[in-house]
């Protein structure tokens, strides 16, 4: 019994809060300020879907540049104005800034529906003037074709699209 008594009260003397130690771990920006886990978001603009985004986590933080981080599977659906889909980004992970400008990276696939692929390591997606680029080397699989380049840029249909340095096999019609 002497024994219990003795261990009880070195660990209440050896445990201590000291209020400087409590707020740098609060303050500690490697820790998030809020976790979600299997995420569905919705954006609408006039009642109309715009944009779903599906993670299968997602990490908040306060006072970073990087505001979001997704990870391990991140679907990002974009619809035109009749709330159809024109095009899917998928990657393992991606990052939201302040700016709202979303990086998506690992193993990203842009498709958009209808008869193009773009596969690439990182894609970036500028809300305000609703582009997507990179800098990055990036393959474009088509029915007839496979284009490779360095450089792209797109509207979120990937209907109209640049690539910087291209190289690959095009079909021409005379």
């Amino acid at each position: 019994m002497r024994f219990l008594l003795y261990l009880l009260t070195f660990f209440l003397t050896a445990c201590s809060n000291e209020e400087s130690m409590i707020k740098n771990f609060i303050q500690d920006n490697n820790l998030p300020f809020e976790e979600m886990k299997e995420v569905s978001l919705l954006e609408t603009h006039d009642g109309k879907k715009k944009i779903e985004l599906f993670a299968k986590q997602i990490n908040r933080y306060l006072n970073s540049d990087i505001e979001i981080f997704l990870k391990d599977s991140v679907h990002v659906i974009f619809y035109n104005d009749s709330s159809k889909v024109i095009s899917l980004l998928t990657s393992d992970n991606a990052t939201i800034d302040k700016h709202n400008v979303m990086k998506v990276y690992d193993n990203v696939i842009l498709d958009n529906n209808n008869d193009k692929v773009l596969k690439c390591k990182e894609l970036i997606w500028d809300e305000k003037t609703n582009k997507i680029y990179t800098t990055n080397n990036v393959e474009i699989i088509t029915n007839k074709e496979t284009i490779y380049g360095k450089g792209f840029t797109s509207n979120t249909d990937f209907s109209e699209y640049t690539i910087t340095s291209i190289t690959g096999s095009v079909n021409m019609k005379n």
